[in-house]
């Protein structure tokens, strides 16, 4: 590992622990690198109290998934997921559908996991019971030709 390279890595886990830099020379690099502007703040369309709107996030290109693991849609904490596009004329992101489990039972926490690859998404529920006590599965999504709307999996 060059020195370099060791120094950033030093002054990152400072900056990650809340560690004061001040005594440190900063990197211009790194400098650069951290300066972040936050561009938008979203939320679900039906918010609700205890609904954990952000425990889990995932984007690709201009989709973002965010899992809701309290949602009671289908049960008290049966969970949901969020999809958000990027709107070609405003720039911003904007809430497309609300993803649900097909089988939604109390506390199987749908959206405890998200991911996303293009056109697919996978949602984790780690409660779900089908396969025994909190055995849990995962649902597989994929974008219909006319775009993404509110589907049960």
């Amino acid at each position: 590992m060059s020195v370099t390279l060791l120094k950033k890595s030093i002054f990152s886990l400072l900056l990650c622990f809340g560690v004061s830099t001040t005594l440190f020379a900063t990197p211009p690099e790194l400098t650069q690198s951290l300066s972040m502007v936050q561009i938008e703040k979203l939320t679900a369309s039906d918010a609700a109290t205890d609904d954990r709107f952000g425990n889990s996030v995932a984007i690709s290109d201009n989709t973002i998934v965010i899992g809701a693991v309290g949602d009671d849609g289908g049960g008290n904490n049966s969970g949901s997921a969020y999809i958000y596009e990027r709107d070609a004329a405003t720039g911003f992101f904007e809430q497309r559908a609300k993803l649900t489990a097909s089988d939604a039972a109390a506390d199987d926490r749908f959206g405890s996991s998200v991911a996303i690859s293009g056109n697919t998404i996978v949602i984790g529920t780690v409660f779900d019971n089908d396969g025994g006590t909190y055995s849990g599965s995962a649902y597989l999504f994929e974008k219909p030709a006319g775009g993404w709307i509110n589907m049960t999996q």
